[in-house]
């Protein structure tokens, strides 16, 4: 009788205590240190920026001024640069292997680029808005992001999609 008593006073207090509320971690204190300054064109709205094997490739976005662009990236100093046309406004841009994949904002366009020469190669269309890009060379697949919480994963020769995730 004294075990049955124990039991159930044991059982009772587990029911009836107050369980303790999960309490997530203080977020980390992280202290940034400036250690160069690198001269930028200022008049450059940069909409997409990768480094791959010292260069700094940018996208620009400006209304009637978007631009693909190689920089020296010790230096802020532009190697190559080529201009979209008038009615494509620049945004993401990433790196798969010798191209590089350029979003536009709102013209559902795609285009490809020889890595080398900056120099256009094709066009693909998309639904909907443009805005960062980056490669997940694991999965080989293109991740693009059109600013909602969505994510559309596409084939980074085709472009087409083949899943989303909402983030």
């Amino acid at each position: 009788m004294v075990a049955i008593t124990a039991i159930t006073a044991v059982i009772a207090a587990a029911c009836t205590s107050t369980p303790t509320p999960y309490r997530p971690a203080a977020p980390s204190q992280l202290r940034a240190t400036v250690v160069a300054e690198i001269p930028h064109d200022t008049s450059a709205f940069t909409e997409g920026l990768e480094l791959v094997d010292g260069v700094l490739y940018e996208g620009t976005g400006l209304e009637g001024r978007s631009a693909m662009r190689a920089v020296d990236p010790a230096t802020g100093a532009v190697r190559q640069e080529t201009s979209l046309p008038k009615e494509l406004f620049g945004e993401g841009i990433t790196v798969v292997g010798q191209r590089i994949w350029q979003l536009t904002y709102r013209n559902g366009v795609a285009i490809q680029r020889d890595r080398g020469t900056l120099a256009e190669l094709r066009r693909a269309s998309y639904q909907g808005e443009g805005w960062g890009l980056c490669f997940d060379a694991t999965a080989n697949r293109l991740i693009m992001s059109d600013g909602t919480d969505r994510l559309t994963f596409r084939d980074p020769e085709t472009q087409r999609s083949d899943r989303k995730s909402v983030v």
